[in-house]
């Protein structure tokens, strides 16, 4: 990519002294190019249009985060994901393809303060992936939105669940679900 947000992106800048750190996605549907420039500590609340080149750095203020991209993301990038944004509420996740990695063996994330998940616009790998005990770890009082098809069909995921709930006895899942 020769755009110049991709040049920059390649590595960190400093500028007055202050670590910059550039990361670039693209939607080609939309013809979009996204560019993240931001300082270092990076103090906002949110982050959006997270990719699959995010950043390895450190956000201790991000509590929203939106992921999108045309790429899957995959188990490692959650594990990213946990560390680099300790203490994130809300994960709102946009992408219609298919997991590459999903059988691998990896450690089980958690997320100690995640309240609210969005995977509406989203394939049904990812229902898999966070609500799959053995794969990530989530609080005991969370809002799920979702879309009717993707849940009716992932009859293991609500088996796990049931587990879940019984092992638990204190699980309990928001379900919002849209038609």
């Amino acid at each position: 990519m020769n755009h110049p947000c991709a040049l920059m992106a390649q590595n960190p800048y400093l500028i007055m002294n202050k670590k910059m750190i550039f990361s670039v996605g693209t939607d080609s549907r939309k013809n979009l190019l996204y560019c993240h420039v931001y300082s270092c500590p990076h103090t906002w609340t949110f982050y959006h249009n997270i990719t699959n080149n995010f950043p390895s750095e450190l956000f201790r203020c991000v509590r929203v985060i939106s992921l999108h991209d045309e790429c899957p993301f995959e188990h490692d990038f959650y594990l990213r994901i946990a560390h680099s944004s300790p203490f994130i509420k809300k994960l709102n996740l946009h992408n219609y393809q298919s997991q590459q990695n999903d059988h691998a063996q990896w450690p089980i994330i958690k997320y100690p303060h995640l309240i609210e998940i969005d995977l509406v616009k989203t394939h049904e790998d990812y229902l898999e992936e966070l609500l799959n005990n053995r794969k990530i770890y989530l609080l005991d009082n969370v809002h799920l939105r979702v879309s009717y098809d993707s849940l009716k069909n992932q009859r293991s995921i609500l088996q796990e669940m049931q587990r879940v709930l019984i092992v638990r006895k204190s699980f309990v899942l928001w379900c919002l679900t849209i038609q």
